[in-house]
């Protein structure tokens, strides 16, 4: 290594700094990209350290060390597993050239995850003992130094060295408990420390982790968020016996309980169905009614809800542009068959998936805590909290409001089919009689279109609802696919629900019209109409819900089937 390359690196580190003020350091002193060197240095400093309980992030990235951007345009730094040979020299060369901690744990560490040079096994030796000299530098921050300990105890255990582990393991007890006797516990730095801990093999635990966790329910018993991450710790330790597990369990409802106490509605409302949950987790049925009728009884007026609009701006010859063209052809059985054909959501899917990641990072605080979704009647139907949960959510919620914005057009598109050229019953209930909707079916949607068009929307959805129902029964049945279950033991068969079916159908239906009908007609933090409508919970039926309907309506009218390809 040159020498003045080093010097730059020693100077860097004045004032033990820790890993992102080095790599700050060195690059305001750096040189153009791509002919300076020290870049290639800068960018080991730039890794993000993922403690091992980030599960999720290490399996996403193939190791400990994450990166600190990643958009479409690119990541940054480079990934560790494409990091070349010139660059792992130099990162040896520098390890070897500088007896400092930052530098022999960071280069140590990646020297040992990428198993480059002769001697990878005293470069993670190396590290861990430079972890643990970090672990005392006051300037750091609690949190850093905690991760410094329990990746220590990860290398301690990858070179299975008995003796460090013995030493690690030791020290991390004392830091635990240092946190929690503080005048304002860290509970992210002790909770990091004793999952260590807990997830070592039984016979190099230390005697005192139930201890240390027994302190750790005291010192967080007023967080319920804290309290059931140690309770969780403390029952996954004792899970076969199930007599404790059920006593821990009603530790972690009762805390929830007493948390939702004088809160705001909403708030309560969100404590008390996470200890719901826990209950039925758990099967403390007793708990369970209890906490389903404290949930009932909150109002919506406690809940303190707020409405919020959003205004599109379209230019009005675009709209009348896009109605217009439904009204192609010679008459009424084109325009339905117009009308059926279109489909709100994007086909290919992986244009929403994508627009939807874009959301995502554009706004990430709103996708990284948990949340409590509402039906339209304010009853909780999904908590969200894991990162995939909150992706699969934002993809259900952007088809719902593709399926809100074109429900007032459908109505209006329908509305225009009878003022043009009404047809008779007769021959509505003829051009709805297909090879998968039998003439005594086709008949009841005929009805549900006369309604619609005499302004009865209630009758319309009520009546075309189940009939949908049936129609995509029968659609499976023609397919081959299952409909039913059958009865085991005291298990009543029967058949399947509608969401079972719509899953069955991927890949026969072009998968955006498959999540249109799932969204619009079963997922419960979708439209939900045929649950909503057929529990009672519709009344009475709105214009746009009776046309949606009848817009399915036309789209099954139009499935033909290809007997050994499926439905097109």
């Amino acid at each position: 290594m040159e020498d003045a390359l080093r010097e730059r690196v020693v100077a860097a580190l004045y004032e033990e700094p820790d890993w992102v003020e080095i790599g700050s350091r060195l690059r305001r002193s750096a040189g153009a990209r791509g002919t300076d060197p020290i870049w290639l240095i800068v960018e080991a400093f730039d890794y993000d350290l993922k403690d091992s309980s980030q599960v999720e992030q290490r399996e996403r990235y193939g190791g400990p060390f994450g990166l600190m951007i990643e958009t479409t345009a690119g990541v940054y730094p480079t990934p560790l597993d494409q990091v070349d040979e010139a660059t792992i020299r130099l990162w040896s060369e520098l390890f070897e050239a500088i007896d400092d901690p930052p530098v022999r744990a960071r280069f140590g560490d990646l020297l040992w995850v990428r198993r480059a040079g002769p001697a990878p096994y005293r470069r993670a030796l190396e590290a861990a003992e430079a972890y643990q000299v970090l672990a005392d530098r006051q300037g750091w921050h609690a949190s850093e130094r905690a991760t410094c300990l329990t990746r220590a105890l990860e290398l301690a255990r990858e070179i299975n060295r008995q003796d460090l582990l013995a030493r690690v393991v030791e020290r991390i007890v004392v830091a635990a408990r240092t946190s929690m006797a503080t005048t304002e516990p860290t509970p992210g730095v002790a909770l990091q420390l004793i999952e260590a801990l807990c997830a070592l093999p039984p016979r190099s635990q230390p005697a005192d982790v139930d201890a240390l966790l027994d302190l750790a329910a005291k010192t967080y018993e007023s967080d319920p968020f804290i309290f059931e991450a140690v309770v969780d710790l403390q029952i996954s330790r004792v899970r076969d016996d199930l007599a404790h597990v059920k006593e821990l369990a009603r530790a972690q409802v009762a805390r929830w309980r007493a948390a939702a106490d004088g809160q705001p509605g909403l708030i309560r409302l969100a404590h008390l169905q996470r200890a719901l949950e826990l209950a039925r987790t758990h099967g403390l049925q007793a708990e369970m009614e209890e906490l389903r009728l404290a949930v009932q009884s909150i109002s919506e007026d406690e809940l303190d809800l707020n409405t919020m609009s959003v205004e599109i701006q379209i230019p009005r010859d675009k709209i009348e542009a896009f109605l217009t063209s439904f009204f192609r052809g010679t008459g009424w059985p084109d325009w339905l068959a117009r009308f059926g054909a279109h489909c709100p959501l994007q086909e290919p899917r992986d244009q929403t998936v994508q627009q939807v990641e874009a959301l995502i990072r554009a706004h990430p605080l709103q996708y990284l805590t948990t949340k409590v979704i509402l039906s339209p009647e304010n009853v909780p139907v999904r908590i969200v909290s894991t990162e995939e949960d909150h992706r699969q959510v934002a993809i259900v919620e952007y088809d719902a409001r593709a399926v809100t914005l074109w429900a007032g057009w459908a109505s209006d598109i329908l509305r225009d089919v009878a003022v043009r050229q009404r047809p008779t019953m007769a021959e509505l209930t003829q051009h709805f009689t297909t090879e998968i909707i039998a003439t005594e079916v086709a008949e009841r949607v005929a009805t549900a279109v006369d309604h619609f068009w005499e302004r009865r929307y209630d009758e319309a959805l009520f009546v075309l609802v189940p009939r949908l129902e049936s129609i995509i029964r029968e659609l499976c049945r023609q397919l081959g696919l299952v409909i039913a279950k059958e009865p085991i033991g005291s298990d009543a068969g029967g058949f399947l629900q509608l969401g079972a079916l719509l899953s069955s159908l991927k890949g026969r239906l072009p998968e955006s019209r498959r999540c249109y009908l799932m969204t619009l007609l079963a997922d419960a933090i979708g439209i939900n109409l045929r649950n909503r409508a057929l529990h009672g919970l519709i009344v009475p039926a709105s214009r746009d819900e009776a046309a949606l309907a009848i817009h399915v309506a036309c789209f099954l009218q139009q499935i033909k089937l290809q007997r050994r390809s499926g439905a097109e």
